[in-house]
């Protein structure tokens, strides 16, 4: 149901991307199942999920050393993509996570963020 949610937000929206904490790539692959047009990026700490997503369709893996400190990885995060031009300061993302930091993959929460 959240990524369903997540596609259809991010359509509403017209965010620039679907952003998505994994452990397995399972979010990130229900998400492209409703093939967005956003680009997903998948931020795991596992480099295996990280080499999978980048061969699926419409996602993009980002590899990081630990799940805490999920504010401040985002900023990071956006940074990363900021400077690669998928986004720029003023555009919508969206962000599908849980609430436990160390179990990313059980998503409950859909956020529209702005890039700063």
């Amino acid at each position: 149901m959240v990524a369903c949610c997540a596609a259809l937000t991010a359509f509403e929206q017209n965010a620039k991307l679907i952003l998505t904490f994994s452990e397995t790539g399972k979010m990130a692959r229900l998400i492209a199942m409703y093939k967005p047009m956003q680009p997903i990026i998948v931020v795991s700490d596992k480099f295996d999920v990280v080499k999978q997503m980048n061969f699926s369709r419409g996602t993009i893996g980002y590899l990081i050393p630990t799940f805490a400190g999920r504010e401040e990885l985002l900023n990071r995060i956006l940074k990363v993509f900021s400077q690669k031009g998928l986004c720029k300061s003023g555009d919508k993302i969206v962000s599908c996570y849980g609430t436990h930091e160390m179990h990313p993959e059980q998503s409950n929460i859909l956020n529209v963020l702005e890039v700063p």
